[in-house]
């Protein structure tokens, strides 16, 4: 997709390849996809729209306008001049477009993109407005509309390769030079942008139930391997005696998992299979959400053993000091990238010469397992593998093939609806990532004991890792913590005007009176969207503080200025933190702290611990011991003391 098709003349295009899967005057226009979990579909153009006249934009009559479509979208791929590198899977979504812009321009009277002037394109707008807005009780986002209005300045930025093409673009720029959002956010009504993280509770819910049930890989395998030796005839025992013990093992999954039924019942057939799905959904969950992967990413994983034994996906790594190993799931990012480009990303740490794995590695093997029996070719080598014909599960590489980003979306909510029993969640598998991103920045105390210790050991893992080697993909994990934190820190500043005490908080409270005049009386959700904006639009960040797993603070982090960085040579470009040196005694006094009063806990507890210990310390002589308890417990007055809140009553 390199060559400049569309500046050749129509008769050099008679028999030009697209791809190796089509020609230039194909009514379908299929693209190479090196993209891991893509549908065919989603690689593919259909130029033979049906239009309002019941004629075909492939008829003859249209042969104009159809070419102007086919040059505009092939400059898009090879020639773009806003600077985008699309990808072979924005075909489908240029389909869609194409095919209503189309209909549109049809339907109205236009023939050429040289008749589109700004009174045309306002009269589209208002057409997708009325369109998509005809049911009152269903809005229309902003994210919906702008996929309808975005090919209009497309054309407009191609105009200069539209005419060294032949083809005349539009005489005026579209929608008076705002862009296709800001079109949309101005016409939607429920101004919804990206999708939010999960919430705590129901994260903690979904992973611990995750967790829960890869914890039976090795029965359900052995299930598995049984029903293939008996469909080969190689089982030793009588086939009675193998249902007998299929049938117990399917008993004991609906009493453990009753919520689990859905999947087993689903197969009469072949019922293990509804468990094999279940303990896929959860080993997906656990890979995306305790390691921060893109859906992508997670199709692309290679399950075939190396070497050393591990799946071609895993690999342990010795850390600095030599007392732990580091795990990393190796891998392809496509996100920006024309093809793909390796990647590793942290999957937590184990102490040296200890045999435990931290859950996401828990959830490799266990997909390697399950699958094992059915890797027969270079095809069957991805980890994740589902059928579409759960019955006929057991003919291996015909009915098993490499999951799809649609795929996992579908099973993941079914998971979540099914087995953890919420039965109204619409989770996306994006949202995964940002709930990995808020848990490694604080770890959460309520969260069960593996679930905490994971995320400390990826904490760990990520800070030795960082410090020694640059990580892009990490840095864009925690700049999208940081930019949830500001949001909900200023969203409770503007909103609920809640108590906060601080050297920033007579800053962060201008801040707040500004963005709520700014907002004016708009409501919740369209408060919290437009704050996003500023925040995105700014360089404010809000760094939730954590030690112990307790929260002990917000940082309104400021380059240059925090106790964290001092002596640090690149203090005044540091965007975050600098957490390897963040801790209680250095953020105490800090410019940059805010307090609210949910941390006094953490303050009371700290007060309380350092007078044990300076009891002890007396009581032992230990005159170290004790002048360092005194220090820490006049921090943690000075800081109850600025709460408002009592020293705690000790005995």
């Amino acid at each position: 997709m390199k060559a400049k098709l569309h500046l050749k003349s129509n008769a050099e295009l008679l028999n030009q390849s697209v791809s190796k899967y089509s020609l230039w005057y194909d009514h379908l226009w299929i693209f190479d996809n090196p993209t891991a979990g893509q549908r065919l579909a989603d690689s593919t153009i259909n130029w033979k729209v049906y239009l309002p006249d019941q004629s075909y934009l492939t008829d003859p009559k249209w042969a104009n306008l159809l070419d102007a479509f086919r040059r505009l979208i092939w400059s898009l791929y090879t020639s773009p001049l806003n600077g985008v590198r699309y990808k072979p899977g924005m075909a489908s979504d240029f389909s869609r477009q194409v095919t209503y812009f189309a209909c549109w321009m049809v339907y109205n009277g236009y023939h050429s993109f040289s008749e589109l002037d700004s009174t045309a394109f306002d009269e589209y707008v208002e057409s997708v407005y009325e369109d998509k807005a005809a049911d009152p009780d269903n809005p229309p986002t902003a994210t919906l509309l702008m996929k309808y209005l975005r090919l209009p300045p497309l054309m407009w930025v191609q105009s200069s390769e539209l005419k060294l093409a032949g083809t005349e673009p539009p005489p005026e720029e579209p929608y008076e030079g705002l862009s296709a959002f800001a079109v949309a956010k101005g016409l939607a009504e429920d101004r919804r942008g990206q999708h939010a993280p999960i919430e705590d509770e129901l994260y903690i819910k979904i992973m611990s139930a995750a967790l829960s049930v890869i914890e039976d890989i090795d029965d359900i395998a052995a299930c598995i391997d049984l029903l293939i030796d008996m469909s080969e005839g190689r089982a030793p025992d009588s086939r009675h005696k193998q249902m007998k013990m299929i049938e117990a093992f399917l008993r004991e999954v609906s009493v453990r998992y009753p919520r689990a039924l859905p999947y087993v019942m689903a197969h009469p057939i072949w019922p293990t299979w509804g468990a094999t799905a279940l303990v896929r959904e959860a080993a997906s969950i656990l890979i995306l959400g305790g390691v921060g992967l893109r859906t992508t990413e997670l199709c692309g994983l290679v399950a075939s053993p190396d070497p050393a034994g591990l799946p071609a996906c895993v690999s342990i790594r010795p850390s600095i000091s030599g007392l732990d190993e580091i795990f990393l799931i190796r891998g392809r990012v496509y996100k920006g990238e024309q093809g793909w480009a390796d990647h590793e990303w942290v999957a937590g740490t184990r102490p040296v010469g200890t045999d435990q794995l931290p859950p996401p590695i828990k959830a490799v093997f266990a997909l390697e397992r399950l699958f094992r029996r059915f890797r027969t070719s270079e095809n069957m080598q991805r980890l994740v593998l589902y059928s579409d014909r759960p019955q006929g599960w057991l003919k291996g590489d015909e009915v098993l093939i490499p999951s799809t980003t649609e795929f996992v979306r579908r099973a993941q909510r079914a998971f979540v609806q099914d087995h953890v029993g919420v039965p109204d969640c619409d989770i996306s598998p994006s949202q995964w990532r940002k709930s990995f991103a808020q848990f490694v920045v604080r770890t959460d105390s309520r969260s069960p004991p593996s679930l905490r210790d994971h995320f400390r050991h990826v904490s760990l893992a990520i800070t030795e890792l960082g410090y020694g080697q640059a990580d892009p993909d990490y840095k864009q994990v925690m700049e999208d913590a940081a930019v949830q934190n500001s949001i909900d820190f200023l969203g409770a500043m503007v909103t609920e005007r809640n108590v906060a005490v601080g050297p920033m908080v007579d800053i962060v409270r201008a801040s707040a009176d500004r963005i709520g005049m700014r907002l004016g009386n708009r409501d919740g959700g369209d408060r919290r969207n437009d704050i996003e904006e500023i925040v995105l639009g700014s360089e404010i960040r809000v760094h939730k503080l954590n030690f112990g797993g307790q929260p002990a603070g917000n940082c309104v982090f400021r380059p240059g200025v925090g106790r964290c960085t001092e002596g640090c040579l690149a203090k005044w470009v540091m965007p975050a933190p600098l957490w390897s040196a963040a801790r209680a005694d250095v953020c105490w006094d800090c410019e940059n702290l805010v307090l609210s009063p949910e941390h006094g806990v953490f303050w009371q507890a700290r007060w309380s611990r350092h007078h044990k210990a300076l009891k002890a310390a007396v009581a032992s002589d230990d005159a170290c011991v004790a002048s360092l308890a005194r220090t820490r417990m006049a921090q943690c007055a000075v800081m109850l003391a600025r709460l408002g809140l009592p020293l705690p009553e000790e005995d």
